[in-house]
């Protein structure tokens, strides 16, 4: 399942990169929070007790895992907490990487095998420091830089091969030219649809309009002719 602090669509928006549909997803709604605080920077806490419970006590303390970025989330079971370092977009923008959920892999493979997770937590903390991750390029080469509005930049490249980092004004660049790229491409489009009007048929007049006109036309024969 996935409980996130974050507003319902934003929840919505990340669970998409599951491929699977997941069994529970809790957003902000799920908190309990007062009117003034739901929409201003506030704590929340993640009782499990609420998840247990929702599952018919399925799950206990024994075999429940949480990942989270903020210890104080999970104060109330915090040997259900794997605190993991949050993710770092800096560092991905400098042509960094980010094994920290690798690593949890590793851990997460450890404690399968736990008939309690909670005492294992307890006494066997998760620490990233303990756990290296080998050096994959091929692995690597799979990130993707992104800009701050969401579009992709360019791919990781091999450190060796970069002549210099990636700065935001390269990204802000990049950006102004795909709109202008965009803005060429909505005018083009706009001139050949003014220019299929222009040779469209002309659409048939009706019967009492065409009378009307070719009695104009009579009246205006007649003045000519009488001058």
């Amino acid at each position: 399942m996935v409980w996130s602090s974050a507003r319902k669509q934003s929840v919505q928006m990340m669970c998409k990169i599951f491929q699977h549909p997941l069994e529970l997803v809790w957003n902000r709604d799920h908190f309990e929070l007062e009117p003034d605080q739901y929409y201003r920077k506030a704590e929340t806490i993640k009782d499990l007790t609420k998840v247990w419970h929702h599952f018919s006590n399925l799950y206990d303390a024994k075999n429940t895992v949480v990942l989270d970025d903020t210890d104080s989330k999970l104060v109330y079971q915090p040997y259900n907490l794997i605190h993991i370092e949050t993710f770092d977009f800096n560092n991905i923008f400098q042509g960094g990487t980010d094994h920290e959920l690798l690593k949890v892999i590793r851990y997460l493979e450890v404690l399968r095998s736990q008939s309690n997770v909670a005492n294992f937590i307890h006494n066997s903390p998760f620490n990233s420091n303990n756990f290296e991750i080998a050096v994959n390029w091929k692995l690597d080469t799979a990130m993707a830089h992104y800009s701050r509005k969401g579009t992709m930049l360019r791919i990781f490249e091999h450190p060796e091969k970069h002549k210099r980092k990636l700065t935001r004004d390269d990204c802000d660049m990049e950006e102004n030219k795909t709109a202008k790229k965009k803005k060429r491409i909505k005018s083009k489009k706009s001139a050949s649809t003014c220019a299929n009007n222009d040779d469209a048929t002309t659409i048939p007049l009706r019967p009492e309009t065409k009378n009307k006109l070719k009695s104009i036309v009579q009246e205006i024969k007649k003045k000519k002719s009488t001058k």
